[in-house]
């Protein structure tokens, strides 16, 4: 499970701790299951009925409540319904492969395997743990940030140098490189953010960021980024670290090239 935005430390530890429960407890699930797969954009509860439990095997859920996106599903994470009684609507960000069972046969093959029945009630009370914990710091900075997914193959332009900014981004998955008039000066990393110092001077794109595999990149507004750099310190921190690393990749860039050139 992953959470748009920037947390404080101990949300980002819960996640951790919830992420490694739901990998154990997946292999503890009944061995007979349906299969389901979904186009990008289908909406979930149009294909699976009620009273059906999920695991996803491939591909990003997006739970929606109307236009903003709450949190994201990935591979090896539960779906307990099809549609919440919040009015969450969980959609395909890309092709998605979800395992099906019935509830019944479900529940009961959790509750006759004490195994599987810990780490069942340790997963639920980590979950709301998370969601609670977020909320309480979403609430308190009272801001969360819209955000808008785009998936791109290799050798796709993510942004153009020269263009105007209008959104930060951050890399969910795969990767990228960035080119400063079509010559290669750093590399973009999954969890980093990019294309902010454009955003936060007024200014034009300064490179073009090419993907160097399969993406999926997180768009957030500049005006709402910026909003979300006053509210959220956890953000600025991770921008400056995303930049260290930048500027260390490039030192050694250069580093080679003058090795290259004596």
């Amino acid at each position: 499970m992953y959470l748009p935005g920037t947390h404080p430390e101990l949300v980002d530890l819960l996640i951790e701790q919830f992420n490694t429960t739901i990998e154990l407890l997946v292999k503890h699930l009944p061995p007979n299951h349906s299969s389901v797969d979904l186009l990008p954009t289908t909406a979930y509860h149009n294909i699976v009925g009620a009273g059906q439990v999920g695991v996803v095997m491939k591909g990003f859920l997006q739970a929606c409540w109307g236009e903003k996106t709450v949190f994201i599903l990935q591979p090896g994470d539960l779906i307990l319904q099809s549609r919440s009684q919040s009015g969450i609507c969980l959609l395909a960000e890309d092709p998605v492969t979800v395992h099906i069972w019935e509830n019944r046969a479900f529940y009961e093959h959790i509750a006759t395997h004490p195994e599987a029945l810990n780490l069942w009630q340790k997963a639920i009370l980590l979950q709301n743990s998370v969601f609670a914990h977020a909320y309480a710091a979403a609430t308190k900075k009272g801001l969360r940030p819209t955000a808008g997914f785009t998936r791109y193959i290799e050798g796709d332009i993510i942004l153009h140098q020269g263009d105007l900014a209008d959104n930060v981004y951050t890399m969910l998955k795969g990767s990228a490189k960035v080119l400063v008039n079509k010559t290669e000066v750093g590399e973009i990393h999954e969890g980093e953010i990019f294309g902010a110092i454009a955003c936060l001077t007024a200014g034009r794109r300064s490179a073009t960021v090419m993907a160097t595999s399969s993406c999926t990149v997180m768009a957030v507004p500049k005006e709402e980024f910026v909003e979300l750099l006053h509210a959220q310190p956890e953000t600025c921190l991770k921008l400056i670290e995303t930049m260290a690393n930048q500027i260390i990749s490039m030192n050694a860039r250069l580093s080679n090239s003058e090795q290259d050139f004596y």
